[in-house]
């Protein structure tokens, strides 16, 4: 018996043994770029055995090629294939990261012709190769163009993605006027999809931003502009919800601007003045009570403070959102507070609201509520009480707090305890230093400025109205809560303002607010102010005051004659005594008699310390001291 050989042939003089097929040139594997082009060949041919006696084959077939893909079969030619039946194979309009990874190989087939008979080994395959494409970047968000105040912070951010992410990373490095940046006291981020950048003078540069990867091309960003201009009166908000993601939004208060829940529908509003110190005046609107047939809700508590927030030093507003009371918080500490105005019941109107630094009124109508009491300014502790309206349960109070029962109304605190911050360590009126803001469970708003904070989210006791009976209003909430109604269905109490002595108070009142929160900012309108100036001396007297803070005129000078001086300033403005000259051989001193500077200009020996060389004395605003006027 023949033994059983792999391609087995006879020697013989007919045409019995086929050729045998072979690869001259294997397929390779293979990289491109995306969208590209590739091209694999594999080369073949036909050979007879060597035999004795010779092998008359005349080798007069053919090969035929076919290309195949793992996993799909047999290729056809079409739009992206060309060449599946011949010895190249061409793939184009190639996608990242759909098309990396596939795997191809090629058949071979003898064909024979007239008495040749098929290979032996048919059908071949050549090896398995790989296509690999290569990713791509995407730049999905261009960075913005930027105008900012000297010496503030300028934000620049890029969005973009690898399209296959098994690469690696993207690598940024921005550049200022196409020069790279590197992080330092005025640049942060030079690395990072965010760029944070401040310059010293007034100016205009070009930003943009190099995105890399080891194996895609690199991208550059369209170049925006980073224009630096004298500081403006810009006011920054943060509107934060349940998401690492706030409404932002930002103005000039030489324009008015109006919060309400139309442009900013949060309980936890951050503004901040992004490029120097600002000195505002703001009328706080707190919400009214609901009305009950025809009896109204109290009017929510009115009042217009001014103050100076300082550059990039948090601020947080709350109750916009819930239409409530008004807490405006400095940082962790609680500033200022409108009351809310009490609802109304079945038998009597709510009472109002109180403005800065006033009570709320009662409810009218039987077993009314009452209205939440004043505080003295500064008086607030750093425990509280919420009121038994609040929907909180005990078990989420903290121990040092409690929560008022019947239809009692609660108080405030004076400084946000939080939840995240508290579980971090951090005391209520503890500073956070320069970071970004946390909600209550610690999330970071990713879009959130760098600036000074101490506000801890989560906890804070605004929650102080007093439940109400059947049929009677609940009371409003406010730095104290009204009481709710009782039995005899009265309408609820007006919530309290609050104070805590570090903002003016230009003007407050009880009530003046119907419909919903708001607040109100505007650029602070300056006063007039009327120095009467006397002379009863010989010698001739000046006095120079410099302004340290507020707006009005760089410097106030007295003397040396009778005078009255009519000067226009900001209230709040403060200015200190830095110069003063005298003709006489003596020294000058100064006295201060109620609200009346007095000098007297033979100070030493002879003196007769009567004062009156020289008086000022303001129409309005105050002399602290004999040295400081502050209006």
């Amino acid at each position: 018996m023949i033994e059983q050989q792999q391609y087995r042939y006879i020697p013989t003089e007919l045409e019995l043994n086929g050729p045998i097929l072979s690869f001259t040139s294997q397929p390779t594997g293979l990289s491109t770029d995306h969208s590209g082009i590739a091209t694999f060949t594999g080369i073949a041919t036909a050979t007879f055995p060597t035999q004795v006696p010779a092998n008359p084959a005349l080798n007069s077939g053919s090969i035929s090629y076919r290309w195949y893909e793992v996993g799909i079969g047999a290729l056809s030619n079409g739009t992206n294939v060309t060449g599946a039946a011949t010895t190249t194979l061409t793939l184009s309009n190639l996608v990242s990261p759909t098309d990396n990874g596939r795997q191809f190989y090629l058949a071979l087939d003898y064909v024979p012709s007239g008495d040749t008979p098929n290979a032996n080994n048919e059908p071949l395959n050549s090896d398995t190769v790989s296509l690999e494409v290569l990713p791509y970047i995407s730049i999905n968000t261009q960075p913005t163009s930027v105008q900012v105040g000297t010496n503030a912070d300028a934000l620049f951010t890029v969005d973009a993605s690898l399209s296959d992410t098994s690469y690696g990373n993207l690598r940024y490095q921005w550049q200022l006027d196409q020069v790279n940046l590197s992080d330092s006291s005025t640049v942060s981020g030079s690395q990072t999809p965010t760029l944070t950048i401040s310059r010293s003078t007034v100016g205009v540069s070009s930003i943009r931003v190099v995105i890399s990867n080891n194996f895609a091309d690199s991208v550059t960003s369209n170049e925006v502009s980073l224009t630096a201009v004298t500081p403006r009166r810009i006011i920054k908000f943060e509107s934060y919800g349940t998401t690492s993601t706030a409404t932002l939004l930002e103005t000039d208060i030489e324009t008015e601007f109006t919060i309400s829940s139309s442009n900013l529908n949060s309980d936890e509003i951050c503004l901040y003045a992004s490029e120097k110190d600002v000195d505002i005046e703001m009328d706080l609107c707190a919400g009214s009570g609901s009305s009950s047939g025809s009896f109204s809700g109290g009017e929510g508590g009115y009042s217009r403070i001014r103050f100076t927030m300082k550059k990039e030093e948090e601020y947080i507003l709350r109750g916009i959102k819930s239409n409530t009371g008004l807490f405006l918080y400095r940082k962790g500490s609680l500033i200022a507070a409108v009351g809310q105005g009490g609802s109304a019941g079945s038998s009597g109107s709510g009472g109002k609201g109180g403005g800065v630094n006033l009570a709320g009124s009662g409810g009218s109508g039987s077993n009314a509520g009452a209205g939440g009491a004043r505080i003295s300014i500064g008086g607030l502790g750093e425990n509280g009480t919420y009121g038994s309206a609040s929907g909180l349960a005990l078990t989420s109070i903290y121990p040092e707090d409690q929560k008022a029962t019947g239809t009692n109304g609660g108080q405030t605190i004076k400084c946000s305890k939080g939840v995240y911050w508290r579980n971090q360590g951090k005391s209520p009126c503890e500073n956070l230093g320069d970071i970004k803001f946390r909600l209550s469970d610690g999330t970071e708003v990713t879009n959130s400025g760098i600036i000074s904070r101490g506000f801890k989210s989560g906890y804070v006791i605004n929650r102080t109205a007093g439940a109400n009976n059947s049929g009677a209003g609940v009371g409003g909430d406010g730095a104290t809560g009204g009481a709710g109604g009782g039995v005899g269905q009265g309408g609820g109490g007006g919530g309290s303002g609050y104070s805590d002595g570090s903002v003016t108070i230009v003007s407050t009142q009880l009530g003046g607010c119907t419909g919903n929160a708001r607040v109100v900012i505007r650029e602070p309108s300056l006063d007039q102010v009327k120095f009467t100036v006397s002379r009863s001396a010989g010698d001739s007297n000046t006095v120079t005051f410099t302004k340290q803070s507020g707006d009005g005129p760089g410097t106030i000078t007295f003397g040396p004659d009778s005078a009255t001086i009519i000067v226009q300033m900001s209230v709040g403005a403060v200015y200190t005594r830095t110069s003063s000259t005298n003709s006489g051989p003596g020294s000058l001193g100064f006295r201060l008699s109620g609200n009346t500077l007095g000098l007297d200009d033979r100070q030493g020996a002879g003196a007769d310390n009567d004062y009156n060389d020289l008086t000022i004395t303001p129409d309005r605003g105050t002399f602290t001291s004999d040295s400081r006027y502050a209006l």
